[in-house]
């Protein structure tokens, strides 16, 4: 029989300590990494949070209203979207891990599980596996993965699961005493045109860099002769060519800025978003 110690968050099975599915995830590199904020502020918003969730337990139990602004909007969103056959708080577990589940219901799109956050952000990774471990504990597919997420207003966002598949591989590395790494399995075929267009693709870059070479030797030839006789433009049927004389760029020094002035430099700091990508190395033939 499962046993729960509230106070230490600890599940006992059979005489046996089950690790909690939140430490799983962070054991195996799959949980929120909050190492790098500030632990008053963390601890103040955890306590807020925990307030949260039991108004929204005791309600969703038997009926008590609260008194937080999240409370009135979980009820809103309740109505809303027709809740109806709500579980909340229920542990699942298996011989090896265990974890409680904020909410089971039934809505107007079908079955839901869902988990509840208050934090500023949602960690969308972390919250796809969560709710992916709770989904295959309980041996039951919801038509919707979802967190409700209390950030100035309810935000219900609707999740991808993580493959049962995958789940069952973290398991096994956690059984085993291993550190979990994702499974890659993509069509053959598509990795076999890959290589091929990759390869194809070393082959021109190498084209390009001795024909680059070739023409920067010719363009410093006639820039030379351009030079020596004051020509500014010169052009044939083909290609026009026009002389730049020397000059001096000024630039930043951003590294010197940052040392010596940390707060105009950061003050002036520009965030960009870059787009994921993936880098190809082309392996050398052994």
């Amino acid at each position: 029989m499962l046993k729960f110690n509230e106070e230490t968050h600890t599940y006992t099975l059979s005489g046996k300590e089950l690790i909690s599915v939140t430490q799983l995830m962070a054991k195996h590199g799959l949980g929120t990494d909050y190492s790098g904020v500030n632990q008053e502020f963390l601890k103040k918003y955890a306590e807020r949070g925990k307030l949260i969730h039991k108004e929204l337990e005791e309600y969703l139990l038997d009926g008590t209203i609260g008194f937080t602004e999240e409370l009135q909007q979980f009820i809103d969103f309740e109505n809303e979207y027709v809740l109806k056959n709500c579980v909340t708080e229920e542990i699942v577990y298996n011989y090896l891990v265990a974890g409680t589940v904020d909410l089971q219901a039934v809505y107007n799109n079908g079955t839901l599980l869902a988990d509840f956050k208050t934090t500023s952000k949602i960690h969308t990774e972390a919250v796809r596996w969560q709710l992916s471990i709770y989904e295959y504990l309980i041996g039951k597919k919801f038509d919707t993965l979802a967190v409700i997420h209390f950030k100035d207003d309810l935000h219900f966002v609707e999740l991808e699961r993580i493959p049962h598949k995958e789940v069952e591989s973290l398991f096994e590395a956690e059984a085993n005493g291993e550190i979990y790494k994702p499974k890659l399995e993509v069509d053959s075929s598509l990795l076999e045109k890959l290589e091929v267009a990759e390869f194809e693709l070393q082959q021109f870059e190498l084209v390009k860099k001795e024909l680059e070479k070739t023409a920067k030797e010719y363009r410093e030839k006639l820039k030379n002769a351009m030079a020596y006789k004051g020509i500014k433009t010169f052009e044939t049927d083909k290609i026009k060519m026009t002389y730049i004389a020397p000059s001096v760029r000024k630039t930043l020094n951003s590294k010197a800025l940052k040392e010596d002035m940390p707060d105009v430099y950061n003050e002036y700091l520009k965030e960009s978003k870059i787009k994921d990508s993936i880098r190809i190395t082309i392996k050398e033939n052994k």
